[in-house]
């Protein structure tokens, strides 16, 4: 059965809650939502690593975010930022 929008959210907060307890004795962030742009930042340099085209895989996460947005009934959200 596919995730919904706040599943996939929740999924994400377990992955980046993750990644701040590897990272814990290092210089953090004020917010927690910078600590997602870090681990955002880290996951590209792991495509990168692996030999994938870091655009074209941006590209990919951001047309599947737009269509998740989407099924809430949302306008596209990265063309509408206010969102």
């Amino acid at each position: 059965m596919p995730m919904n929008n706040a599943e996939r959210a929740k999924h994400a907060e377990q992955g980046l809650m993750q990644d701040c307890q590897s990272k814990e004795g290092r210089d953090g962030y004020d917010k927690r939502i910078d600590e997602a742009a870090d681990l955002i930042c880290d996951l590209l340099h792991l495509i990168r690593r692996e030999g994938s085209q870091v655009f074209s895989k941006l590209q990919m996460a951001v047309i599947n975010f737009e269509a998740e947005v989407k099924e809430d009934g949302y306008p596209p959200a990265l063309l509408n930022p206010t969102v």
